[in-house]
């Protein structure tokens, strides 16, 4: 089991070591013995809530007034937009790290989207995602979130 975990962090850490981005830590819980879990920690600012508000820009111009819900769980993270989930910007999912840098995949796509503009805070989360036509980057998708 420590193997395995060992491997899938080298792992996580290369792909963000790829994609820019800092760090990775595997996090977790466990059994104290005692029957009852230790609380979940989080990884990163805890941004846990239902309190989230923003917008949705998209590389085409459109501009979506938004809110949202987190799950955070170790350095798992869940963003479920007021967008439906099989839309652009619905439902995400991903990780986080301890400096606050996020990788997430879209649901509806399956994009990855990035932390590109610097790293979330306890009360912001800035999150884009690059536009490609014929390989050329032409612009970025980017949600906006705030509470």
């Amino acid at each position: 089991m420590k193997t395995q975990i060992q491997l899938t962090l080298k792992i996580c850490l290369l792909l963000l070591a790829m994609l820019g981005l800092y760090a990775c830590d595997s996090g977790g819980s466990s059994d104290s013995g005692s029957g009852q879990e230790e609380q979940v920690t989080t990884i990163g600012p805890n941004l846990n809530g239902d309190t989230w508000r923003g917008s949705l820009q998209n590389s085409r111009g459109l501009f979506v007034t938004i809110s949202a819900t987190v799950t955070h769980t170790d350095n798992r993270i869940t963003i479920n937009t007021s967008i439906p989930d099989n839309q652009l910007g619905g439902l995400f999912q991903g990780q986080i790290t301890d400096l606050g840098t996020m990788l997430l995949y879209d649901a509806a796509d399956g994009e990855d989207w990035t932390t590109l503009f610097g790293p979330v805070t306890i009360n912001s989360i800035d999150i884009a995602d690059f536009v490609f036509i014929n390989g050329v980057k032409i612009d970025t998708n980017t949600i906006t979130l705030s509470r």
